[in-house]
């Protein structure tokens, strides 16, 4: 049994390092300058536009490591207290609906990030992307399809084969659907999320409808490669963001 949790937990760090390919051990790792987020978008060209909607602009850009980013300038009313949020910055995939859509930002936007990022490393795939058809997948959405179905062990990375412990997973597959639900009320907090991960003798809520949620893509998702790009996915999928709110880790 500790053979198998060892070798599930290295697969993991493995797979955080790899997907992310940046330090994300601290706040401040995920902030961006205006600078950065203008050479990554070629100065919001318009050839890097992939969007448009009631709340402003979207633009794909490009890092200095080579991490795809979305980039969305809000428009804000002079009455609204988010506007010194006129530019949202995330990886493709991570983006909580809130932040993305209305530029509203919290510890809770970390924990859906946090949340798709276990999903990922439990399925060695990434969140959204195009399977062999060219159809959209989303990642969180074939989840929440098979733990309704009561086979969320199908979720797994095939690599990883028999070398983990399946208690143990499912309850990680069960916090990640925690921390994706679409109301940020409904998720739990950082330091929840740390007793939650430590003790299993804490019973843990029922997770309710992730955000992001497709009821007409809720086709198998086998045909997604971990390494294919997202550039065709949901222009607001993503989140990478500092946090206003501090919590104890």
């Amino acid at each position: 049994m500790k053979q198998k949790n060892l070798l599930w937990r290295t697969k993991s760090y493995q797979s955080l390092d790899r997907q992310t390919g940046i330090d994300i051990t601290t706040t401040h790792s995920l902030q961006f300058d205006l600078k950065t987020i203008e050479t990554a978008t070629d100065k919001f060209s318009e050839s890097n536009k992939i969007g448009q909607g009631g709340f402003g602009e979207v633009f794909k850009g490009v890092l200095p490591d080579g991490t795809e980013v979305a980039v969305k300038r809000l428009i804000f009313g002079m009455d609204q207290t988010q506007a010194e949020t006129s530019r949202i910055v995330g990886t493709y995939g991570y983006m909580s609906p809130e932040y993305a859509m209305k530029g509203h930002f919290s510890v809770k936007s970390d924990v859906y990030s946090f949340g798709v990022l276990v999903l990922e490393i439990i399925a060695g795939k990434r969140n959204n992307g195009l399977d062999r058809d060219g159809n959209a997948r989303n990642l969180v959405t074939y989840v929440w399809r098979l733990w309704r179905e009561g086979s969320p062990l199908e979720l797994v990375d095939p690599s990883v084969g028999e070398n983990y412990d399946s208690n143990e997973v499912t309850r990680c597959i069960h916090i990640a659907l925690l921390c994706v639900q679409e109301d940020p009320a409904d998720r739990p907090t950082l330091a929840s999320i740390i007793l939650m991960l430590t003790s299993n003798t804490i019973t843990l809520p029922v997770p309710r409808q992730p955000g992001f949620f497709f009821q007409s893509r809720l086709d198998d998702f086998e045909g997604l490669e971990p390494s294919q790009s997202t550039g065709r996915s949901m222009p607001y999928s993503v989140n990478d963001v500092s946090i206003t709110d501090l919590e104890p880790r």
